[in-house]
């Protein structure tokens, strides 16, 4: 077999093949960019709404924080009551064997 003789690319043929890289390099920093600016855009929303929703979730945890706090102020009262109630009866009703004592 003859061994066919290698031929060197001309200059236009190595133009044509650098025009091609360029363009796929630019093509290729065109889609990088792209997906940059999404991820950067998608970012700031998430972050938005992240700092939307802590403050729900503070407001809410401050109304129940407020919510807790007055409820329990009034459990307090009703049981000082009833304590209060308990107490009376249970004179009353010491009262009564005191004076079924005495008769």
């Amino acid at each position: 077999m003859a061994q066919t003789a290698r031929q060197e690319p001309t200059d236009r043929e190595l133009d044509e093949r650098l025009t091609r890289l360029e363009r796929q390099v630019a093509a290729i920093a065109t889609t990088i960019t792209r997906a940059n600016e999404v991820a950067v855009s998608e970012t700031q929303a998430f972050r938005k709404a992240f700092a939307e929703h802590r403050e729900e979730a503070r407001s809410a945890l401050s109304a129940t924080h407020e919510l807790i706090v007055r409820l329990h102020a009034e459990l307090q009262a009703e049981v000082r009551g009833d304590r209060l109630l308990g107490n009376q009866r249970h004179l009353e009703i010491m009262a009564e064997f005191e004076k079924l004592r005495t008769d």
